[in-house]
């Protein structure tokens, strides 16, 4: 009986210590996890606290230099620190223990889609959008003709119209975003991506913010060249492969030497302006990024708004800093 007995008692021991290893482990594992969910809130803290001080120090410079057109600006000011509406990403330089990516962007960039879309808006969009390609294919029309019905008022007597699509927006659009409801819209997106460009396109990025319910902006107001993107850059201008190498060289002369796009792209400059603008809106979106200093554990926030401090005819009566959006990821 000694035999069996033994052998018992081993079994039980080796169970009880597989046990306790696996308590441990999984203790471990808690451990870890509890630790990193701290980080990160103390990030999205961090990020919070970085994106009110930006827009302070914006809201500050905005006061102190009435000069909002970019390229002049950088060029005046080279000595002292400017925050300029200029899409580029800068890292504060202070030893925190963790690392602040930061850029402030003009929200007058993409096309307008807000209101309800006529005929004619639609009509010019394609024009911009679409090339000898792409312009007879039917699921892409389509997409165009389901963006006009998802924003016009509905109708019930027509509401047939919509056809398979079950989510009419009934109104005009409240946020960019809502360009992911509308059928075929990834073929749309695929179409409009550039290989040139590293990074992944977002459609968004060819869409202008939607001002909140009644705050009027201008449709003839131009995207800001700096921060539309790439793409829309294409479109608008309609460059070449060529002129589309030197428009990343010129914007990447900008954001590591500051040389305004007048001096890296002369020959482009007058067909540049008719399609942008070079000076601010005075709607802006500040972006912020926190990480640990090893890169991990990143938190974004992003806030759109409007600034103003001496109320300018476009804006109406308007002074100071609304929210328009405001987002962390």
């Amino acid at each position: 009986m000694k035999g069996p007995a033994l052998i018992l008692v081993l079994l039980c021991l080796s169970m009880t210590f597989m046990f306790c290893g696996e308590m441990s482990a999984l203790a471990n594992v808690s451990y870890r996890q509890s630790l990193m969910r701290s980080r990160k809130l103390n990030n999205f803290y961090r990020a919070e606290s970085a994106l009110s001080t930006k827009m302070w120090w914006l809201y500050e410079d905005i006061r102190n230099n009435a000069n909002r057109n970019i390229d002049v600006a950088k060029d005046i000011d080279e000595a002292e620190q400017r925050f300029l509406a200029d899409g580029v990403w800068t890292r504060d330089d202070e030893d925190l223990g963790f690392q602040v990516s930061w850029k402030l962007d003009d929200a007058s960039q993409g096309f307008d889609l807000s209101g309800t879309l006529k005929s004619a808006d639609l009509n010019n969009l394609k024009r911009i959008w679409l090339n000898e390609e792409n312009n007879r294919n039917e699921e892409i029309l389509y997409f165009f003709e389901q963006l006009r019905f998802y924003t016009r008022k509905n109708i019930a007597e027509k509401s047939e119209e919509y056809g398979d699509f079950d989510l009419p927006r009934e109104a005009p659009m409240q946020y960019r975003e809502e360009i992911f409801w509308i059928p075929n819209v990834d073929l749309v997106q695929n179409e409009l991506s550039s290989d040139e460009v590293q990074g992944d396109f977002d459609l968004t990025q060819l869409i202008r913010p939607i001002s909140p319910q009644g705050v009027k902006m201008s449709k003839r107001q131009k995207s800001n060249f700096y921060s539309a993107s790439v793409e829309e850059v294409i479109l608008r201008a309609r460059l070449d492969e060529n002129q589309l190498i030197d428009l990343l060289e010129a914007k990447r002369l900008w954001a590591s030497e500051g040389r305004p796009i007048k001096e890296s792209m002369p020959n482009l400059y007058s067909r540049l302006i008719r399609h942008f603008s070079f000076k601010e809106s005075g709607v802006y979106r500040i972006s912020v990024k926190v990480t640990e200093s090893d890169g991990s554990l990143p938190v974004f926030q992003e806030a759109t708004l409007q600034i103003s401090s001496k109320g300018p005819r476009k804006l109406g009566s308007f002074k100071g800093l609304a929210y328009w959006e405001r987002s962390n990821y």
